[in-house]
Formats: structure tokens, C-alpha cells, sequence
């Protein structure tokens, strides 16, 4: 009884510590800034200060409150922007494996559903192309993989987000609302 006592008050104070943390989540973002020239500004995100987007020539994370200003950096103020796309580095690497887990599952999943074909095991009936239900998972789960790679690099290539500033301080103020909960451990509220 004491162990489980102690057990539990060493659990709760190390999920008190956890949630106290204010670490943010390591996140580079790639972004394309269209300027109201006409003219597009691409790098990384650096920072979303209060009227001004940092861009970055170098990969680096993402930090609202401590900028890094070592590299050469792009400033460029809200009432200069109509639109940023916005998308995470490595979408594509993540996106393909997410699907090809997704798609090898489920074929696995419904090879096994299928069952064996009749006639493989009692020799009740002839068939060219019968099989059992672990070999229709083995292919199930190829095929599916396969596919679910493909459609999540594609899904991953083309997944972004979008922020129409139009010059306007209130939708500037969104997208960096929006950032700031991507990287923030807690929900902002």
C-alpha cells in the first residue's frame, strides 16, 4: 500500500513539473511572403513580432519570444504583406509515413477480416488463386503502404497554410495567434 501511496505522489509531481514547463515545441516553418509589390520573400520564420515578420535566410527554429538576429534577417511589417504560406519543414518525410502506417494497417486489418479463401485448407473446392488469411494480410498491408505513402507525400507536399494579411493589423495579429499555439505545448485561450 505504501508503494502504490508513493508511486502515485512521485507521479503527480513529476506531471506537476511538466505541465508547470513552458518549453515550446521545435517547429521550422518555411515561408512565402507576397509583398503588396507584387514581389514574393521566401525563408525561414524567425519571429512574429507585434507588427513585423521576420524571415530568416538559415534553417532555425521558430520562437515568438527570443529571436535569433546572428543570421541575416528580413523584417517585413504587416501593412506590407497581403498573403503568407506557411508550411512545416519535412511535411512531405511525415506525410508519407503517416499514410504508409495508416495504409500497411489497414490492409493488414482487412486481409485478416477476409478470412482464408475455401477450399485452401480442406481442399473442398478448386481454385487457381486461393488463400489464406495471413497471406491476404501480407498483401493488404504491401498494397496499402504503398498507397498510403504515396497519397500522404502527396497530401504533405501540397499541405500549407494560408494568412490573407491584406495590410490589415487584425489578420496579422491572427497569424500570429495561429503560430504561436502550433508551438505552444498548452492551448491558448
Amino acid at each position: 500500500m505504501k508503494q502504490g501511496l508513493s508511486f502515485m505522489m512521485a507521479l503527480l509531481l513529476i506531471q506537476a513539473h511538466a505541465q508547470d514547463s513552458s518549453d515550446l515545441k521545435k517547429r521550422i516553418f518555411k515561408v512565402k511572403v507576397l509583398t503588396v509589390s507584387g514581389q514574393s520573400l521566401t525563408g525561414y520564420l524567425n519571429k512574429i513580432a507585434d507588427s513585423t515578420l521576420i524571415l530568416s535566410p538559415q534553417k532555425l527554429y521558430f520562437n515568438p519570444y527570443n529571436s535569433t538576429t546572428e543570421y541575416n534577417y528580413t523584417p517585413v511589417t504587416f501593412s506590407n504583406i497581403t498573403e503568407v504560406q506557411i508550411r512545416r519543414k519535412g511535411a512531405v518525410v511525415r506525410g508519407m509515413l503517416k499514410g504508409i502506417i495508416i495504409g500497411a494497417a489497414t490492409g493488414v486489418v482487412t486481409g485478416f477480416l477476409l478470412g482464408d479463401d475455401k477450399g485452401v485448407n480442406d481442399n473442398s473446392t478448386w481454385c487457381i488463386l486461393c488463400t489464406t488469411a495471413g497471406e491476404k494480410a501480407v498483401i493488404g498491408g504491401t498494397t496499402g503502404g504503398i498507397l498510403g505513402g504515396i497519397t500522404g507525400a502527396i497530401i504533405g507536399a501540397v499541405a500549407r497554410k494560408r494568412f490573407l494579411i491584406a495590410r490589415q493589423k487584425k489578420e496579422f495579429d491572427k497569424m500570429r495567434l495561429t503560430m504561436i499555439e502550433k508551438i505552444s505545448r498548452v492551448p491558448l485561450e
